[in-house]
């Protein structure tokens, strides 16, 4: 026979511990998805500025090693926002490369056309800085690149870095 004095159940004590376990619980794992979700913000925010600075130096580089002499009166060089004109001579003929930046973007130009950003959307250009480099000799003429990229306004992770990059331009050495 069953009694029926017994009571069956938690009492209100037990009860309360575990929602208060629970809580603890509850809070710790959002603060470890917040904690985790940030980190990955901060990750891919910085790898697309990489990315960016890895197309758009490569782009510039092969320009500069492309181009027979500098432009130095269409081109901004020692400067924040620094315009390159480079000249090109080639077997198929001769013609001008005009690199610049707009809008936190940098564009590349061939003789007045506009051919396209070279820098992704995903990233902001915010200085882009040329130096003339000369060899003692006077031989060989090259270009130090400096760009510093910057995660766009819409993201909630802001980073910006800077790059380097040198390059002799052909027939020049």
């Amino acid at each position: 026979m069953r009694n029926l004095n017994k009571n069956d159940g938690y009492t209100m004590v037990e009860l309360l511990i575990v929602i208060f376990i629970s809580t603890l619980l509850m809070i710790s794992l959002s603060q470890a998805t917040n904690s985790l979700y940030t980190t990955y913000r901060n990750i891919d925010s910085l790898r697309q500025i990489e990315s960016g600075a890895i197309s758009t130096l490569d782009r510039l580089t092969r320009e500069i090693k492309n181009s027979t002499s500098i432009d130095l009166s269409n081109s901004v060089l020692d400067s924040d926002y620094g315009k390159l004109s480079l000249n090109v001579a080639s077997s198929t003929g001769s013609y001008n490369t005009r690199i610049y930046a707009t809008s936190s973007r940098l564009y590349i130009s061939r003789n007045g056309v506009e051919l396209g950003p070279l820098s992704p959307d995903d990233v902001k250009v915010t200085l882009t800085n040329y130096s003339l480099i000369s060899s003692n000799n006077n031989t060989a003429t090259g270009i130090r690149i400096e760009l510093v990229l910057e995660s766009p306004d819409n993201s909630q992770a802001n980073w910006s870095k800077t790059f380097y990059a040198t390059a002799i331009m052909r027939g020049t050495y």
